[in-house]
């Protein structure tokens, strides 16, 4: 009676040692996982490559775009709120930053080059083959 019950706590053990071992490498292959999917998250959807954006014409995004186009370079957004020539207000300035961002995160048209300043990605689509930065972006 004692050897089965030896043998059956030895039994027990290397079933909870490989219960662990698995559980470990199901955490793993979750870390793995995840970091595939934030890659993903990174790159244009399929729908996306290759499409050219245009914006909505009279919106403030093509004004937006046209006063940093203008300008050669990128601008802080209280230039370019300046530059439209109207008040904004609190909500309105944050719909507008956000929306920046949110095509800049999305590499689609604008890109933000410091906090709350704004380029456009055309300028970044500078031949660099002498190693020099973009004009738009030289400090």
């Amino acid at each position: 009676m004692l050897n089965i019950r030896r043998d059956l706590e030895r039994k027990i053990e290397r079933k909870r040692q490989e219960v662990d071992d698995l559980l470990r490498k199901a955490q793993d292959e979750q870390v793995y996982l995840r970091a595939l999917e934030d890659t993903l998250k990174m790159l244009p959807k399929d729908s996306e490559v290759g499409v050219k954006v245009v914006l909505r014409a009279g919106s403030d995004l093509e004004k937006v775009q046209n006063i940093i186009r203008k300008a050669g370079h990128s601008l802080h957004i209280a230039k370019i709120v300046e530059q439209m020539g109207k008040p904004y207000s609190a909500n309105e300035l944050a719909g507008l930053i956000g929306s920046l961002s949110s095509y800049s995160r999305r590499q689609r048209v604008f890109t933000k080059t410091a906090p709350n300043t704004f380029g456009l990605l055309e300028f970044l689509k500078v031949d660099l083959s002498d190693n020099a930065a973009p004009a738009a972006y030289a400090a």
